[in-house]
């Protein structure tokens, strides 16, 4: 798995899609404070054309601050692995 930096480039969405789930390497500076070195979390996220990075579970955007303290930042990201084939 190779994980690509935000700041290189993003996820490519396709044609007649309107987002893209990926594994996402999500960091968040609030609890870095407080336990060094365990800011980061790996997540499944989307990233979509309207919005940008997506929670999926809640549906919101990352950087809305009426949710959190602090601005969650989406540093890396790689695709999801094929599934297994059904036996």
């Amino acid at each position: 798995m190779e994980w690509i930096d935000t700041k290189d480039r993003l996820p490519e969405i396709p044609e007649g899609k309107h987002g893209l789930t990926v594994l996402a390497v999500e960091f968040d500076p609030c609890f870095e404070e407080l336990s060094p070195g365990e800011g980061s979390t790996v997540r499944q996220k989307m990233y979509t054309k309207k919005y940008g990075w997506t929670d999926l579970l809640l549906g919101m955007k990352n950087n809305d601050t009426s949710f959190t303290q602090c601005c969650f930042q989406i540093t890396h990201w790689t695709p999801l692995p094929e599934p297994p084939e059904a036996k």
